[in-house]
């Protein structure tokens, strides 16, 4: 082959590479994702991390919580430490508590 013909084709190849590319790119980053029309929000509440943030009463917090925001679906977190407070010794009332306030002002709970 002659250097004109390898040329030629050289320049070929990276003219379908380079459109590969830009296909690539276009398909990621400029195309329009669908509109998801079933979102459906809610909020995560921790006792323990309200009570870092410094709230005294968290308890009266929750209950805020639920009564202003209206909100359709809550995931309680709870954290082994607070469940079993002492080796061997386990209470589930603040758990309970949140639970029981839960299933009156939400629709899920998760």
């Amino acid at each position: 082959m002659n250097k004109e013909k390898v040329k030629k084709i050289f320049k070929i190849m990276l003219y379908l590479f380079l459109s590969l590319l830009l296909v690539i790119f276009i398909y990621f980053f400029i195309g329009f994702p669908k509109e998801n029309k079933d979102i459906s929000w809610g909020i995560n509440f921790s006792q323990k991390h309200a009570q870092s943030l410094g709230i005294k009463d968290w308890k009266q917090a929750y209950i805020d919580i639920l009564d202003e925001m209206e909100i359709r679906k809550l995931k309680i977190g709870t954290f082994w430490d607070y469940i079993e407070w002492k080796q061997g010794q386990y209470s589930f009332s603040e758990l309970d508590f949140q639970i029981q306030e839960a299933k009156k002002e939400t629709p899920k709970l998760y």
